[in-house]
């Protein structure tokens, strides 16, 4: 690799740069009232001064060691795959074939070959999967916990993470950032100071995210510790990051009658050659008796307890965690480059309804889900709307001619209506949708029955375009010409008889579309 490509951690900007707590901070003692005494993470100048932050590039560190995902680097589809094949050179590709039969969770340390750290940490992280969300963050914190150890048995001073998992949720994003950050602040809590330098190289859509957490894992004052202690995650951890879970936890007891006396225990082991089982007194106990002890009862229903923690959790802190999500989304909207959305012209403004409330368009024929970037068509989708979903608005869905490879994921459609702000579902005025199929209704009915069923009574069915302009005037939308060509085609009869009716002067017949008369 070309010396001036690599980049040296003098060049990186330390966590702790600025906005540095002094001593006489951290050594004030505060009382069990103050909100400081109940942050769970202090402020440690020493570990914050190990920890940065950058934006890609970890195929260029010139560090002690870089920590790889197997499975995505492996795989070469990634452009940190592709990156770090790039850099490394053929020896790791070969290398990666040797690699059989390794347990998730599991780290191997091996030579750097052309990187310019002298190590690489191969880590076996987990699929990311939301059903299976324990295993995953069990998986995880191994990863990650595991390479620091590793790290630390063989000396190496500065270690660099490299995204351990691939996740467009935002949700699951943020809950992956929180285990990373704080299965490595417990961990160098335990480590330092072995370890002096942590680098996560995250990719450009998560450097906002993590400099966002790092103020509650990180602390570098104490106004910063309480302004931000509300963010870390409620439940208990190990020594070392682990979620520890209550209702997780399995308690064995002593059995009943394990402690006995000299006599009692000469005697049963008399009764065990004849199978007789006896109790403390001598007295015979039914061998069901164990079934009903608490250790095979476990203690209680856990289901219920789940359930009961999720009521006690409060529509506010909800709508709080969906909007802070919604707004990331927002700025990513106004920054990411949304070009390749824009030019096909699958969504647009028009002009208002009948009643005043702006029109939005969506056109699903121009929508290839197979070639189209959903992420990137749901920042769009944001970016568009935003600015008209404060009030009273109109969606119009052409469902014209369009295809299986034209309809998003139910999965996708289903994300997209719990990431949305509220203002979505409570100011739709109507949501049209023209030419539907029998299929594309079943499914509409299916959605907002079992997961939107705020918005099913603003949905419509409009079978042809005069019928869509009983709630939009001709000159304030803008319908696709193929559209106009099929319902001309398909309800030709209707222009008819409209026409027959309303001749024009000269004895034509005429249809409105978007301000234009077209002669018949």
């Amino acid at each position: 690799m070309n010396v001036s490509s690599v980049i040296k951690i003098e060049s990186l900007k330390p966590w702790d740069t600025g906005d540095k707590n002094t001593d006489e901070t951290t050594g004030c003692e505060f009382d069990e009232s103050h909100p400081y005494s109940n942050c769970k993470f202090k402020v440690r100048p020493d570990l914050n001064s190990c920890i940065y932050l950058c934006q890609g590039g970890i195929a260029h560190l010139g560090l002690d060691c870089v920590v790889l995902p197997i499975n995505e680097v492996s795989l070469r589809q990634t452009s940190l795959a592709q990156e770090v094949h790039s850099a490394a050179g053929p020896l790791l590709a070969n290398y990666y074939k040797t690699l059989k039969d390794i347990k998730t969770g599991s780290v191997i340390l091996g030579t750097g070959y052309d990187l310019p750290a002298r190590y690489i940490i191969h880590a076996k992280e987990p699929g990311i999967s939301a059903k299976h969300q324990s295993a995953v963050e069990t998986s995880l914190h191994r990863c990650y916990c595991n390479a620091l150890q590793k790290a630390a048995e063989n000396n190496v001073a500065s270690i660099a993470f490299a995204p351990l998992y691939e996740t467009y949720d935002p949700a699951l994003k943020e809950q992956m950032a929180h285990l990373a950050l704080g299965t490595v602040r417990c961990c160098l809590e335990k480590l330092s100071p072995s370890i002096q330098t942590v680098v996560f190289c995250v990719l450009e859509d998560s450097v906002e995210l993590y400099t966002y957490f790092l103020r509650a894992y990180f602390p570098r004052s104490v106004e910063e510790a309480v302004a931000n202690a509300s963010l870390i995650p409620s439940y208990s951890r190990g020594e070392w990051g682990e979620r520890v879970d209550a209702d997780r936890a399995i308690r064995i007891t002593d059995l009943v009658g394990i402690k006995r006396s000299t006599s009692i225990e000469t005697e049963s082991e008399s009764s065990s050659v004849t199978g007789e089982m006896h109790n403390d007194t001598g007295k015979d106990i039914d061998p069901t008796e164990a079934t009903r002890h608490s250790f095979a009862l476990m203690s209680g229903d856990h289901d219920s307890k789940r359930m009961k923690q999720m009521r006690s959790m409060t529509n506010e802190k909800m709508l709080a965690s969906q909007d802070r999500i919604y707004q990331r989304l927002l700025r990513l909207a106004r920054t990411d480059d949304l070009s390749e959305i824009i030019s096909s012209k699958a969504l647009y403004l028009c002009g208002d309804d009948r009643d005043g409330a702006p029109v939005a368009v969506l056109v699903a024929k121009y929508i290839n889900t197979q070639q189209m970037n959903l992420d990137k068509a749901l920042l769009y989708f944001i970016q568009m709307l935003d600015s008209i979903v404060k009030k009273k608005y109109t969606l119009v869905y052409f469902h014209t001619f369009s295809q299986s490879c034209n309809h998003p994921p139910m999965s996708f459609i289903r994300r997209v209506y719990n990431v949305l702000d509220k203002r979505y579902r409570q100011n739709l005025k109507n949501l049209l949708m023209v030419h539907p199929t029998l299929w594309s209704r079943v499914l509409a009915w299916f959605f907002t029955t079992f997961s939107a069923s705020e918005v099913r009574g603003q949905i419509s069915s409009v079978k042809n375009i005069p019928d869509l302009y009983k709630y939009i005037a001709p000159d304030q939308i803008d319908i696709p010409p193929f559209v106009i060509d099929y319902d001309l085609k398909v309800n030709a009869e209707i222009y008819h008889k409209q026409n027959m009716q309303s001749p024009k002067p000269d004895g034509s017949l005429a249809l409105e579309d978007s301000g234009n008369r077209m002669s018949l």
